[in-house]
């Protein structure tokens, strides 16, 4: 395929300059089988690449992902099959071979400016490739330097199809020189919510024992964030008699003495113990958390205030549980502000705010409303996920794997 005139011009642009050093000998070989390249522009979509994968991979397909990222990102395992590098700098040399070396099967590139000698040796190999776009990202191609006309319409030519999830861009992509017929809306693209398993048999047993009870959950709070949970818990109590407080810890031998200094009636689930009329807190590890959510119409995450939350949002969110939050939001902040963005969760500032949270939740038609939209949040992207599966099936039965 012949290479565009607006290419070739940016590259002699470029000749004489200096170029990044080349690392790919530190590549390891390409494995045998199919390859999926999934480029994460920006953090959010690693964890994305890391659950499709997991998903393609639970329908029995053996395809590796290799997950390119901009600059050194901290990545859960992936597994075996999973390859993770940094994008090489597309002035050196590293760029103009990096699709030689790896001939992925199928290219998914989602954030980030485009690369130009990146994807322009892209086309010497007969992969298929998918722009996945979004508001968050900056300029539509990262050009190292002056931008020549043309290598926009160059590069977005290459694609076989771009997904955005926000009609303004998709616009822009169009403009830009993407055919129409090639742009689909979508929503955006975000790692599945974990499906936390339960016992239904429990969750009949407890929902027996709590009756008619109000509830509402801390999960894995950090002990310097008791006090204003007990706080809370008063405050939201005055307001909602025989109001229960289901606490799962990390580290419950840990918290149980502050609540019994405080005074509470304490029910130990890892003893047994099942909650009384005059049970104040039920206190619970963290291995049944798909019960507990399932229970409680409202969850505080813990260490959102105090510290770091252990605990993804979008657990709770898809469960049906109306989401809290202080400002401390960790590796999660993407997805705490696609919940604040969307009415389906109240952010607190401090921990005297708990309180009034709560008490703002205990209407059931009010929590029932934050549970709604942050179902809707947290499972949206599962038709992009599917529709990229899809891809992927595709392009691994071309690839003959």
């Amino acid at each position: 395929m012949a290479r565009p005139l607006s290419l070739r011009a940016l590259f002699a642009l470029r000749r004489g300059k200096p170029e990044a050093p080349a690392d790919g000998g530190a590549w390891p070989d390409r494995p045998v089988g199919p390859l999926v390249w999934f480029h994460a522009g920006r953090p959010e979509f690693v964890d994305a690449a890391l659950s499709l994968m997991a998903e393609f991979r639970a329908e029995g397909e053996a395809a590796t992902l290799l997950l390119t990222t901009e600059q050194a990102t901290e990545v859960r395992s992936g597994g075996d099959r999973t390859i993770t590098l940094v994008l090489p700098d597309d002035r050196g040399e590293d760029a103009a071979r990096f699709t030689g070396h790896w001939q992925p099967d199928i290219l998914i590139w989602s954030g980030g400016g485009l690369r130009p000698r990146l994807l322009d040796r892209s086309r010497d190999h007969g992969m298929r490739r998918i722009l996945i776009d979004s508001p968050g990202d900056a300029a539509l191609v990262d050009a190292g330097g002056p931008l020549v006309p043309g290598v926009t319409r160059a590069l977005l030519s290459l694609f076989d199809e771009a997904l955005c999830s926000d009609a303004e861009r998709a616009a822009q992509l169009i403009r830009s020189g993407l055919p129409q017929d090639r742009v689909r809306r979508m929503n955006p693209l975000e790692s599945a919510p974990p499906v936390l398993p339960f016992v239904e048999s429990d969750r009949q047993e407890m929902a027996r024992a709590l009756g008619t009870r109000p509830v509402w959950l801390c999960v894995d709070p950090l002990p310097g964030e008791i006090d204003f949970i007990i706080a809370a818990h008063r405050q939201a109590a005055r307001r909602a008699h025989r109001l229960l407080l289901i606490i799962a810890a990390s580290e419950p031998d840990t918290i149980a003495p502050i609540l019994s200094e405080e005074g509470l009636d304490v029910a130990h689930r890892l003893a047994g113990d099942e909650p009384s009329f005059n049970t104040d807190v039920l206190l619970a590890d963290l291995s049944e958390p798909g019960l507990w959510y399932r229970l409680a119409p409202m969850t505080f995450v813990g260490g959102t205030v105090d510290g770091e939350p252990s605990r993804d949002p979008f657990e709770a969110a898809a469960l049906g549980s109306a989401v809290i939050h202080g400002p401390a939001e960790g590796p999660y902040g993407h997805r705490f502000r696609a919940l604040q963005g969307a009415g389906a969760s109240r952010k607190i500032q401090s921990g005297t705010e708990l309180g009034y949270a709560v008490v703002g939740l205990l209407s059931a038609d009010r929590a029932a409303q934050f549970a709604h939209a942050g179902w809707d949040v947290a499972t949206r992207g599962s038709e992009t996920m599917s529709h990229l599966i899809d891809r992927l099936r595709e392009a691994v039965d071309g690839s003959g794997g």
